[in-house]
């Protein structure tokens, strides 16, 4: 009976010793890089916790929301910076500490991943959209 109660234990324990990205992390990085970003951050998070098909359906809607954002914005109105901003501030808030508080209730207390590999991703990234859109304004030449 003893031996039984130590493997239910086992997999709990393991979950609990997981390292998972900071809250606070994720909302950072969904804030200033993208909500999708962000959201690939709190996927990884419920996959370690071992809830994979919750993260799953997190990056569908989250993948769908912005997506309809853009579309809106782009086809029908010219939505002014501070309601982007708004937007953004909102996927924070939402990838960062509703999902957090709600799906892993006991976040605080467990280890936490470095955010350079994430970090040097986005910033890379981000170098390259900001290098492809001055030469798409045609400011600079790459050729």
């Amino acid at each position: 009976m003893q031996q039984h109660e130590q493997l239910l234990d086992a997999p709990i324990n393991d979950i609990n010793n997981t390292p998972i990205y900071s809250s606070v992390a994720v909302g950072l990085f969904t804030f200033f890089f993208t909500p999708l970003f962000g959201m690939i951050l709190a996927y990884q998070n419920l996959k370690s916790v071992g809830k994979a098909n919750l993260g799953l359906k997190v990056v569908l809607a989250s993948i769908v929301a912005f997506t309809g954002l853009i579309v809106v914005e782009i086809f029908y109105i010219e939505l002014p910076g501070v309601v982007n901003m708004g937007v953004s501030i909102g996927f924070a808030l939402l990838l960062g500490r509703n999902l957090h508080d709600t799906y892993i209730p006991n976040h605080k207390q467990m280890p936490k991943k470095k955010i350079w590999v994430p970090l040097v991703i986005g910033i890379v990234l981000l170098v390259i959209m900001v290098v492809v859109t001055i030469n798409t304004l045609g400011l600079i030449s790459l050729y």
